[in-house]
């Protein structure tokens, strides 16, 4: 696969400080161990390269330990479609698990680290252990809530509000995982946001440095920084942003 570069095995899903997010949720220690096994590698890609390419043959799912990946797709008119951006702790390739061929390109945002799981395998272990199927319906429902939740963003949000409920959930999603979420890298070029929340880089970048200026937020270099969560909740202006930022502010307290 393009931009693949393997790595020898060094970290097993059961000392894998991303487990309560990925695969083994949900698993016994001795049905963690046999999905140790399917690991058939953990490659890295540096930024830039494709860890799967749109018509490519489907391999397997990929689990993401570090890094940020963006999925997206060209479509007739030469335009580029984000999908999805996933973070450590997601698992890519989860759509094309029935299908033939990957249905997106999967592209890494900076230096990313992954697990490799061949299809043939998962299958093989899902006849045995129905927990893992269920784990995987799981975070299929999971994708189809972001999805649904960015439909109703682009449908119903103003610019403004579609920024600040980007922002926040990144930072419930950095939260699961125990990471900061006050201060954080994000490799998301500015443009690429414009794309994905079907705004211009100008207005992108017009109501970022508004948010500057009212001391809510700062996102600059790849760098986040959050002054104001509160502030930037009201912003976001929805139900779902209310509850999230509860969210935040139970896990920050």
């Amino acid at each position: 696969m393009a931009g693949l570069h393997p790595l020898k095995r060094s970290i097993t899903c059961a000392s894998c400080g991303l487990q309560r997010i990925c695969f083994p949720k949900g698993l016994t220690a001795k049905e963690v161990s046999r999905l140790d096994q399917l690991i058939s590698s953990q490659p890295h890609v540096t930024k830039g390269r494709y860890i799967f390419r749109c018509g490519e043959v489907t391999k397997g799912l990929f689990a993401l330990k570090s890094g940020v990946v963006k999925l997206a797709r060209i479509d007739e008119h030469g335009n580029e479609i984000i999908h999805s951006f996933y973070l450590p702790g997601d698992v890519l390739g989860l759509e094309a698990l029935d299908q033939p061929v990957y249905a997106y390109d999967a592209i890494a945002l900076d230096e990313c680290n992954l697990c490799m799981f061949a299809q043939q395998d998962l299958e093989q272990l899902g006849r045995q252990m129905p927990s893992l199927n269920r784990q995987i319906l799981h975070m299929m429902r999971l994708e189809l809530e972001r999805e649904r939740n960015h439909f109703e963003s682009l449908t119903y949000r103003s610019a403004d509000q579609r920024i600040a409920h980007f922002i926040l959930s990144i930072v419930r999603r950095y939260q699961d995982r125990g990471y900061a979420s006050d201060a954080f890298r994000l490799p998301i070029l500015h443009r690429d946001l414009a794309t994905y929340l079907g705004l211009t880089p100008e207005t992108v970048s017009r109501i970022l440095k508004k948010f500057q200026k009212n001391d809510i937020m700062r996102w600059r270099k790849k760098e986040v920084e959050i002054f104001d969560m509160a502030r930037l909740c009201e912003l976001a202006g929805s139900a779902d942003a209310e509850a999230l930022c509860h969210h935040c502010h139970a896990v920050v307290g």
